[in-house]
């Protein structure tokens, strides 16, 4: 008779309150510490895999979910902003979600929100409001004092910076830039005509279509067109910019495509395949094959509903969007790329 061996099953601590041994309701506080669980869908916040519902939409809240994020404070993760099309809430372990005061705004599905944060403090963009900003701790989203309408937010460098602004009534292909932090009025100068100011406004070069992506990129500012990509990095104070157009004239598929992905880069989907930049510059195509079985997949009038994201502590890049196989929601399947051992699921 052939010798046996013992197999042991180890068991994680729960991530979310995903864990089959104990109810969901049961989610120790500091859990959120390791928050790479949670996805979205229209209506609802969820646990994954296994798309377990892990909290229900707000009553009377009829707008997606578009932004989670989480807020530390001088302690360490505080916790996690729930953003819709309407209002922000706060989170909680039990699954419940409590709104804070302000809006209500005008996120959707085609124009969402976009969120950095700089001292703990979260801000967020969206084309249809002016930047809102929510401190560690606070009950109320505030619009940010002098601030522009934009498309795209990153904080970068010190200030905050834009992109797509509105100057009338339409989107204006330019980075705007506020104040830099703990220099007079800050990120509430946005006075780019004051000689005085740190405020800039960048018109960027012409070609490659609409600005559809804004990242951070090593030491530079990814900025990102339809068909082409941009570095930007400043060569002086006051903010001066120079824009380097990379070669390889690939850009972002649609907005919100792209994710920094840690020490791989930043993964994004352009209209030849999925790629990688690296912090200096360079672009992989990081699968042809798998990209051409997604378009082939993608309801491609709902491609602007695309949304990428990085969970960081898996080294996983997550493409969530419109599948014909799938054939309901806006986001009704997720392809998954595994930076650490270059596989797809």
């Amino acid at each position: 008779m052939a010798r046996g061996r013992e197999q042991l099953l180890r068991v994680d601590n729960p991530v979310l309150g995903l864990n089959t041994a104990s109810p969901e309701h049961s989610l120790p506080p500091k859990a959120w510490r390791v928050a790479h669980n949670v996805v979205f869908q229209h209506g609802s916040v969820r646990n994954a895999p296994g798309w377990t519902r892990f909290a229900n939409a707000a009553g009377g809240d009829d707008t997606p979910a578009l932004l989670i994020l989480p807020q530390s404070d001088s302690e360490g993760l505080e916790r996690v902003i729930v953003a819709t099309g309407r209002t922000f809430y706060e989170l909680l372990a039990t699954g419940t979600l409590s709104a804070l005061s302000g809006g209500p705004f005008n996120a959707d599905l085609d124009n969402r929100w976009q969120a950095d944060s700089f001292g703990n403090t979260i801000y967020a963009a969206n084309i249809g409001d002016v930047i809102q900003s929510i401190a560690p701790g606070a009950t109320t989203v505030a619009a940010l004092a002098n601030a522009p309408k934009a498309r795209h937010l990153i904080q970068f460098e010190g200030h905050l910076l834009t992109g797509a602004v509105v100057t009338t009534s339409a989107d204006y292909q330019a980075l705007m830039g506020s104040g830099y932090d703990g220099v007079g009025t800050g990120f509430e100068d946005w006075n780019d005509a004051d000689p005085t100011s740190d405020a800039g406004l960048w018109e960027i070069p012409e070609g490659g279509g609409p600005i559809v992506g804004l990242l951070r990129n090593g030491g530079y500012a990814l900025v990102q067109k339809e068909t082409t990509s941009l570095l930007a990095s400043y060569v002086r104070l006051p903010y001066v910019y120079q824009f380097t157009e990379l070669p390889q004239k690939v850009g972002q598929f649609t907005p919100f495509s792209a994710a920094d992905c840690s020490e791989a880069g930043v993964a994004f989907v352009s209209r030849n395949g999925f790629h990688r930049l690296d912090a200096g510059g360079g672009v992989t195509n990081i699968g042809e094959r798998v990209a051409r079985a997604w378009l082939e997949d993608l309801i491609y009038a709902d491609r602007q509903r695309t949304y990428a994201a990085a969970l960081k502590e898996r080294r996983e890049f997550i493409l969530a969007y419109s599948s014909l196989a799938a054939g309901a929601g806006p986001f009704g399947r997720a392809m998954i790329w595994d930076w650490a051992e270059d596989a797809y699921s």
